[in-house]
């Protein structure tokens, strides 16, 4: 029975979020969708929101889940039925085809996140459990949300979100205002309040179904790889994933516009969403120091007026060290011509006085400026709150919380019941029972693993 979730349609504002949940429905190959925002501004309802407008399956991973019930474990019931061992699924797979949901991935074990993200590009995982070693194949896309005031994510995992959207809350009255309005309406009748945006609320689940088949037959041309290319490149992101993380994404943009190609600005959409989180400064070049530096006064000849160049003629320290310019390509008309009339002057020309189609494009405008946010990704950042630096660390003591289960190496107390009566399932039959429902044995015992967080000191 689904929850009876607010429309998707009905929420007010975050319309940049919208956007990139729709890329992210429509195109599974983008990467999935990382929102980051305050708390309060309903990010999560949001997210939530958007599992009515597919119908594939939806889980849900608590950031207090196990990695028996995340990958799967022992099925100690079939166990103690049959004497077999047989592997229960577990939420990876039950999202196999679907969407996994993260509520504060930042908060999750930087572990099983991984893992998950991982499995996510890799389309399969193998599974080690008890003597049983299987290998499953499962595809999924991954819709997370987090508050930077409770932590960060390594970067290592955020260049694995294929878009990344940061959702600010609403600065003006009258938003603020349908906001309130909404949420009242909606918790007073609920279901009456669903039926209001039925109408809204199917149509964009006829548009994301027919850009997921439109998305078939779009085509990428040498030319928008090119400029993709460019993008990453002027971004100083590391490796290859934002490159073909900004395709999928422009092709989910052409899907949803109802074109079979992609144009330059359904790069420019995308790349909104899959390069801030990427966004490295340039590495600055150091200067010669004078140890580096030979003395011209020795090695220069007395006749060093005649030699010398003219000012004009000395490289500069800057021209040394810059790209050489590409060379830029043969001006075509495209749809998107008007965006480029400050760049190219000479575009006005361009028209066709025949009047035929304008939405082919041939070849790509490769003199590309960002957008002043993303040349100055820090000028927004905000200052992390918190009053010291506190690290998680795995702790023998009954204290902390409970990580996963491993066979003890010494005599211990600190007992994982769950684990240990799935070790002890399977030889139930060959055990004499002694009036006992489940026979354990000491090879059977099984100890937890805790994880705690302390202060770090500095020296």
């Amino acid at each position: 029975m689904k929850r009876n979730v607010f429309p998707f349609a009905a929420i007010c504002g975050m319309e940049k979020a919208k956007e990139a949940i729709l890329l992210t429905l429509v195109n599974p190959y983008a990467g999935g969708l990382l929102l980051s925002g305050e708390k309060g501004i309903g990010k999560s309802t949001l997210m939530r929101s958007a599992r009515e407008l597919v119908d594939v399956p939806w889980v849900e991973v608590p950031i207090s889940t196990t990695e028996d019930r995340l990958f799967g474990s022992i099925d100690a019931e079939e166990a103690i039925r049959s004497g077999h061992k047989k592997l229960l699924p577990g939420l990876i797979d039950e999202a196999d085809g679907g969407l996994i949901y993260i509520d504060d991935a930042n908060l999750l074990r930087d572990d099983l996140l991984s893992a998950i993200l991982n499995i996510r590009e890799a389309g399969s995982y193998r599974l080690e459990r008890d003597g049983i070693s299987e290998t499953r194949n499962t595809r999924f896309t991954v819709l997370s949300v987090m508050n930077p005031e409770s932590g960060t994510l390594s970067s290592s995992s955020l260049d694995r979100f294929g878009l990344f959207c940061q959702v600010d809350s609403a600065d003006d009255d009258d938003t603020r205002i349908e906001i309130i309005r909404r949420v009242l309406a909606f918790e007073k009748d609920g279901i009456a309040f669903r039926e209001k945006w039925q109408t809204e609320t199917d149509a964009l689940k006829a548009r994301i179904s027919q850009a997921r088949n439109t998305l078939k037959t779009v085509e990428v041309s040498p030319a928008m790889i090119q400029l993709a290319a460019v993008y990453t490149l002027k971004a100083h992101v590391a490796g290859h994933r934002a490159d073909i993380y900004l395709i999928e994404a422009a092709r989910a943009e052409a899907a949803l516009a109802g074109r079979a190609f992609v144009m330059p600005k359904d790069l420019e959409k995308a790349a909104e969403f899959v390069l801030p989180h990427r966004m490295r400064k340039a590495e600055e070049t150091q200067p010669d120091t004078p140890e580096q530096q030979p003395d011209q006064s020795q090695e220069e000849p007395p006749d060093q007026e005649k030699n010398q160049q003219p000012e004009e003629q000395q490289p500069s320290s800057e021209n040394d060290f810059s790209q050489p310019e590409m060379p830029e390509p043969p001006q075509t008309d495209t749809e998107d011509a008007s965006g480029n009339e400050e760049q190219n002057p000479d575009n006005a020309q361009l028209s066709n006085p025949k009047g035929a189609s304008r939405e082919r494009v041939d070849a790509a405008d490769l003199k590309v400026n960002l957008p002043p946010m993303w040349i100055e990704p820090a000028k927004d950042r905000k200052p992390k709150k918190g009053s010291g630096k506190r690290s998680l660390t795995m702790t023998d003591l009954m204290q902390g919380r409970y990580v996963r289960a491993e066979i003890p190496k010494s005599k211990t107390s600190d007992i994982a019941f769950d684990a240990t009566l799935r070790a002890a399932a399977p030889y139930q039959k060959a055990r004499p029972s002694n009036g006992c429902a489940v026979v354990i044995r000491k090879d059977d015992l099984r100890s937890k693993v805790r994880e705690k967080r302390t202060g770090n000191i500095f020296l």
